[in-house]
């Protein structure tokens, strides 16, 4: 029995090894991150919301969503935004049913409709009116306001070229520091970190899995669009790239 204990934990051994060779190079190496953000003032403002509507009749609830909806249309452009500006999802419709005390369905009591809508408000000065008439109006749940700014792929760009050069400085102060010259680059990925790599040396500082959507939070640093509006307008956002990369060493 011992020896059949043995030889799992030596077959474990030799897997793991060659699990872990398969995920570093064969020579040399050192792994650098380089980071660069920058704040700027939005241009932009997307507003995503649902128009939902339960009744017991399931055309009663389709009618009040699309009068709900127009209602807002009419708003959009009674502000000036224009209807290239405003997108729309088709109708969902789920049933909703009495349950007993052991969870199961029982008659239908009823309806819910509803359909998404994204506005998207080139002129950034209107988002604190359209936002509380929004909030205000009936039938409306779920919304969200993404801000940005129209030069955003531009900035991404300088923010790739910085956080590279930031990468290569700190792999030479690490090849530096090690007594070691640095060699040509290996590999490098932009925007999450390898994993596997930094996972066998313990030097994993996030996310591997970020969305490629995803968009740092505003700053808290708000400022007011209008004199007595509710909603305000972030005065920054951030914007961030990040790269890792992989270089031979000597």
């Amino acid at each position: 029995m011992k020896f059949k204990y043995l030889f799992s934990f030596l077959t474990f051994l030799v897997l793991g090894s060659h699990a872990i060779a398969d995920n570093i190079p064969e020579f040399p190496f050192l792994l650098a991150n380089g980071d660069a953000e920058i704040k700027v003032k939005p241009d932009i403002a997307k507003i995503s919301f649902t128009i939902i509507e339960f009744n017991k009749d399931s055309k009663e609830a389709k009618l009040s969503v699309a009068n709900r909806g127009q209602a807002l249309i009419a708003l959009t452009r009674k502000l000036g935004i224009d209807d290239m500006q405003v997108t729309s999802t088709e109708y969902n419709k789920s049933t909703k049913r009495k349950r007993d005390e052991h969870y199961q369905d029982l008659d239908i009591l009823g309806y819910d409709v509803s359909q998404n809508f994204t506005v998207e408000l080139r002129d950034i000065s209107l988002y604190s009116s359209f936002a509380d008439q929004l909030i205000s109006s009936q039938n409306v749940e779920n919304i969200r306001t993404e801000f940005k700014v129209s030069n955003e792929a531009e900035i991404d760009r300088d923010l790739l070229k910085i956080a590279t050069a930031n990468a290569k400085r700190n792999a030479s102060d690490l090849a530096s520091g090690m007594g070691v010259k640095l060699g040509p680059m290996y590999a490098v990925s932009q925007d999450h970190h390898f994993a596997s790599l930094e996972a066998v040396f313990g030097i994993y500082r996030g996310s591997v899995n970020a969305p490629p959507d995803y968009i740092p939070p505003p700053s808290l640093d708000f400022v007011p669009d209008a004199a007595g509006a509710n909603m305000f307008i972030p005065k920054t956002i951030l914007l961030s790239k990040s790269v890792s990369v992989v270089y031979r060493v000597k």
